[in-house]
Formats: structure tokens, sequence, C-alpha cells
């Protein structure tokens, strides 16, 4: 069978849903698709082109069907039970690397961390950004399966001897509690959307952790207990960012302030909406 006989079998999806797909299981490029639609593919490849396509016909996301995701300059392992990573939540990661560190080691902590994509990326290249910083990186989530996933993509994507990785599963800071760790710098993903609105998401996202997805009746829930507790767990200069729901800038900046921040900022994604809020003392 010809790659062109074979995309016609799977019509119905989104080009670009079948152009991840075939280029993953046939190791092709986006060149190869266009130049080479004639070349002979495998049983084995058609088959398992095909076997892709009906599972994210009932909705699966990519990511858990290839195992993997690309977010900034890497790939993530995305098994099912973990976030999938988005290209807004790359905003974060862009926020941070805006902002100057004058210190020669700083401690960060990536709470609600899911596959460990934002504060891999974040140590990654601010390690590339400042040649002589040492970077303790702190990787926490409640999740078993989170725990596991960002556990092996630190292993894989951090090399550098100058970042130094602790993994921790528990429920937000309980797993600093009775220390005296303090972070320079906070990332976090926590789960904001309300729980009314989970059932009229996209298939594909109903698919993902509802752990990592709903944030109680007003979306605000685990916010308000992160913002209550990062006072006792951030440094006077350490800077706090944030992701939120499209239209909750204005109401976590405020919880914020109220928690003694004087400086907050909401951050917008690449749609012009609310994405993130950046928060420190001074």
């Amino acid at each position: 069978m010809t790659l062109s006989e074979c995309l016609k079998r799977i019509s119905d999806l989104p080009d670009l849903d079948k152009r991840i797909i075939v280029k993953e299981v046939c190791n092709l490029s986006d060149a190869d698709l266009i130049i080479h639609k004639d070349r002979e593919i495998t049983d084995s490849e058609c088959k398992t082109i095909l076997s892709y396509a009906e599972k994210r016909r009932t909705g699966t996301p990519l990511a858990y069907i290839l195992g993997h995701w690309g977010f900034r300059y890497n790939t993530f392992i995305t098994p099912e039970g973990v976030l999938v990573p988005r290209p807004d939540t790359e905003v974060l990661v862009e926020s941070v690397l805006k902002c100057s560190f004058s210190k020669s080691s700083i401690r960060i902590l990536d709470m609600c961390a899911g596959s460990g994509c934002i504060g891999i990326s974040c140590a990654l290249e601010l390690a590339e950004k400042y040649p002589q910083m040492n970077i303790e990186l702190h990787l926490s989530d409640l999740s078993p399966v989170a725990f596991d996933c960002f556990s092996k993509n630190a292993k894989m994507l951090i090399h550098s001897s100058r970042i130094k990785v602790f993994t921790h599963k528990g429920n937000l800071f309980e797993v600093f509690e009775n220390t005296d760790c303090k972070f320079d710098l906070i990332v976090t993903n926590p789960p904001y959307i309300p729980s009314s609105v989970i059932p009229t998401l996209d298939k594909a996202v109903q698919c993902e952790p509802i752990l990592a997805l709903d944030g109680g009746e007003s979306g605000l829930e685990f916010i308000e207990r992160e913002i209550e507790d990062i006072p006792c767990h951030l440094t006077e200069d350490g800077i706090v960012f944030m992701e939120i729901g499209y239209d909750q800038g204005l109401a976590v900046s405020a919880l914020f302030k109220a928690s003694g921040f004087e400086n907050t900022e909401i951050i917008k994604d690449y749609g012009g909406n609310d994405r993130v809020v950046k928060a420190s003392y001074k």
C-alpha cells in the first residue's frame, strides 16, 4: 500500500492529526509527506496508522497515542494520566526567561508539575542563559502517575551537573511542611477549570486527568489554597508564575495582593486571554 492510499483511509481526521500520525509511524518529515506520497509503506506501518487513527476518533489526545509531546525545545513523555503540555503554557516559561536573576544559585519549585514540562524547561533554559548559575529544581505533584512521569522526564532531559533535581509526591505544599525550604522561583499550573465546565470541554480534554483540571465550583479552589501557603515557602525576593483560566486574571491578582504580594502582573497568551499571573513582594 502506498502512503497516499493509506492517507485516504484516514481522510476523516483533521489534516494536522493525519500528518502527525503518519510522520510518527513512518519516520517522515513534512517534506516527505508532500514529495513521497507514492512511497510504499509496510503492512505493519499501515496497521499502526489505522490503529492510531481509530484511537484519535474516540477523542484520545495525540499525546497519549504517541506517548510523548513537544514543549518548548524538548519532547516530554506523556502517558495517560498526566496533563498534556500546551502551547499557551509556554507563555509562562517565556515570562520566567524575561526576568533577571542575579543570584549564583536559585531554588525552583514546579507545583502541580504533571509531566514536569514547566519546571524542567525553566531549569534548562535558565542554565543556558546564566552559565555560572547553579539550579536546584523541585518537582511536586499529588498524582503517582505524574510523579513517575516527571521523574522520567527529568532523568531523560537534564544532564547538567549545575541542575540538581528533587522529586516529591504530595498535595500542594504538604511535602514541605516543617521544613525551612524556601524557593526563589515558584511555577505552577494548578487545576483552574470550574467543575460545571468540565462536561462541556472538548472530548480530548475530558480524557485528561480530572485531578489536573477541576478547580472546584469557582475554579479557584486550588489556587486559593496555593496562594495561602506560598508566603511560607517563598524567599523575600522570590517570584511566582501561576497559570490561570482565560478570565481569572483580576481574581487571582486580588488573591495574591490579599496575601501580601505588592506587585502582580497579568500576562496574556497568544490569543490575548489571561494566561499567567506573575507575583512578587517587591
